[in-house]
């Protein structure tokens, strides 16, 4: 009997501890289940918010970046030119330092002119600024600049900043809905000296990475193409871009009366040195130096270009294989032509 009683008894706790096991199991599952859909809830969470800045700034800005249609009139009417003008920002001198070296002014045999911008995204502490600085530069900024959310760091060095600018209507030509910040520099040129600006406000678009973008470091230190005064809206400052016969810079009338030649002609620099440039004005990217007794092929040219000793003639010429064979523009007083013309 005894045996029998202890075996019920047994029997009865392997029941309950059974139940129990049971119980648990069912509650840690359910758990489970709830904590695979919080994980997954925070994992969609996390997903949506790691989108990175670039994408949420192209989601927002929708078809912002569309050129809008632009009338043209019906029946030879002579259409209106479309004025593009600059937006200038607010740039206030904060001082000025000497570095020993610049790694980029290495490569550089005569001045070395540089321009950069930071933190013009808005709220960005100075610190953090400082430290792309000295990540990007290798130059620590001695003194804390006071910025507030609409204001940013403008640097250059060899020459101080006389105005910053920029053109709204370039965030048509690119893919993300962005501009340049143009600089305009002072001349007098102070060798390895960093000059420190404030500016505001921030650009109603942001600003391209001008590293990426434009060829503005070659422009200022290999051609010496520095931009001393506002330049107009001209497309070409984007990398990649080639010269389009006939084309002319947008919102002026520079480039107007073009006339492609029947036959080519042939003709050569006969000055010691020249550029050949994007469009037909001093102010606008250079693609190549030419030097005297270069030839090239011309295919056209342009009346209405930038003046110079009162001709704004800019012939259109394909260099040789030898020049960068690249088109462009070289203004006529520049240019010998030795063949026949047709005008």
């Amino acid at each position: 009997m005894k045996t029998k009683l202890i075996f019920k008894l047994f029997k009865l706790k392997f029941i309950w501890i059974t139940l129990l096991l049971f119980t648990t199991l069912t509650a840690c599952t359910a758990e489970e289940e709830e904590l695979d859909f919080t994980d997954e809830q925070y994992s969609a969470e996390i997903e949506e918010h790691s989108k990175s800045s670039e994408e949420q700034y192209s989601e927002s800005i929708g078809n912002q970046c569309e050129r809008p249609e632009v009338y043209r009139p019906i029946g030879g009417a002579e259409q209106e030119v479309e004025e593009y003008e600059p937006i200038f920002l607010e740039l206030e001198y904060m001082y000025s330092f000497e570095m020993d070296s610049h790694f980029r002014a290495n490569s550089i045999e005569e001045e070395f002119t540089f321009f950069d911008i930071f933190g013009s995204r808005g709220d960005v502490a100075f610190d953090q600024i400082n430290e792309r600085i000295q990540g990007e530069h290798r130059v620590e900024l001695p003194e804390y600049v006071d910025l507030d959310g609409n204001s940013f760091v403008a640097l250059s060095i060899g020459r101080r900043l006389e105005m910053i600018y920029y053109f709204e209507e370039h965030r048509y030509d690119t893919t993300n809905c962005r501009v340049i910040a143009r600089p305009v520099f002072e001349r007098d040129y102070y060798p390895m000296v960093v000059f420190v600006h404030r500016v505001a406000p921030l650009p109603q678009y942001r600003f391209l990475n001008l590293g990426d973008y434009t060829d503005d470091f070659r422009q200022f230190n290999i051609y010496n193409n520095i931009p001393f005064e506002v330049w107009p809206y001209d497309g070409s400052m984007e990398r990649g871009i080639s010269s389009i016969p006939g084309d002319r810079i947008r919102g002026s009338t520079l480039g107007e009366g073009w006339q492609e030649l029947t036959e080519p002609l042939e003709g050569y620099i006969h000055v010691e040195e020249t550029y050949l440039r994007s469009l037909p004005t001093e102010h606008s990217r250079v693609r190549n130096r030419l030097t005297y007794g270069v030839e090239f092929t011309i295919n056209g040219y342009v009346e209405g270009g930038m003046e110079i000793d009162g001709s704004g003639r800019w012939y259109y010429v394909w260099t040789p294989m030898g020049a960068g064979n690249k088109p462009g523009y070289i203004h006529s007083s520049f240019v010998t032509i030795t063949s026949e013309s047709d005008d």
